[in-house]
């Protein structure tokens, strides 16, 4: 029996499985090292443990996340899953290797597009280069929390009609102003920005909505996969929830880069245990 997780900045997933099948799914909120504190890492580890029950079966538990760019963060993670699964071997990886891994081509560019953002051309299960994924202050463009930003910022501007800001006043019972007081006093600043995203979700066919969405693709694609000279004969693929959501702005994006975006991967954990299940017959 194996657990597998996937992690970003607002959300885990956990499953536990034999072979491809699926025993058991819990979620629990997000286990990004950089921005969680300890003590909520090893919360979210001990409520996921409780939930999916039958610790002692699991022999191998293989946990990714955001946020994991080395040891140190592989370490820390490493100790708080065996703490509350002994008997495991635990194997610890970044974000980016699920998204791979899911994507499943020998070779190929993968970006992640969920709360945050980033992206790896990689080959033969090991990431080649990377582009990205430097938080929501420094970066993370295209990504829930930079579309939140951005959404927030044109209403309290007055750049977009003033029938958006009603509905989304009316919907969160909250003032622009609440909203923007809000993200200064939140212990975590990016996930009340990504909880504005899904608003414009529903608006994104409005063309000066679309073109608010449009321009952070862009910047994402120029930041990240673009930075590569071989990456139009590469395929390319689009994991996470913005990318699902938002996938015919971002593939109209990648089009005017002379580039071909495969459909969108909503959630690599659904794809994950029939990749461990292969793995391990192959061995």
């Amino acid at each position: 029996m194996i657990l597998i997780a996937e992690s970003g900045s607002s959300k885990t997933a956990w499953r536990l499985c034999r072979g491809a099948a699926v025993l058991a799914a819990v979620e629990t909120s997000g286990m990004n090292p950089h921005v969680t504190p300890q003590a909520l890492l090893e919360a979210q580890a001990a409520r996921a443990c409780e939930g999916l029950g039958q610790a002692s079966a699991v022999t191998a538990l293989w946990f990714y996340g955001s946020g994991i760019r080395g040891p140190p963060q592989v370490a820390q993670l490493t100790a708080i899953l065996q703490a509350c699964w002994p008997d495991a071997q635990v194997f610890v990886d970044n974000d980016l290797k699920a998204a791979l891994r899911a994507a499943g081509h020998a070779e190929g560019i993968v970006c992640i597009l969920g709360t945050g953002s980033n992206a790896c051309w990689y080959a033969h299960d090991q990431v080649v280069a990377r582009q990205g994924g430097h938080g929501y202050i420094l970066g993370d463009e295209g990504g829930g929390s930079d579309l939140g930003k951005t959404l927030l910022k044109a209403l309290l501007e007055d750049r977009l009609p003033r029938r958006y800001t009603l509905e989304l006043e009316a919907v969160t019972g909250k003032t622009l102003l609440d909203l923007r007081t809000d993200v200064y006093r939140a212990p975590r600043p990016q996930a009340v920005l990504a909880a504005l995203a899904p608003y414009l979700a529903g608006w994104q066919h409005d063309p000066e909505v679309r073109a608010l969405i449009q321009a952070r693709f862009d910047l994402f694609l120029q930041t990240t996969v673009r930075a590569w000279p071989d990456a139009r004969r590469l395929p390319l693929e689009v994991v996470g929830s913005v990318g699902f959501h938002f996938y015919e702005i971002f593939k109209y994006s990648c089009n005017l880069a002379g580039l071909e975006p495969a459909p969108p991967i909503a959630h690599p954990i659904d794809r994950l245990p029939a990749f461990h299940a292969r793995q391990a017959n192959a061995g």
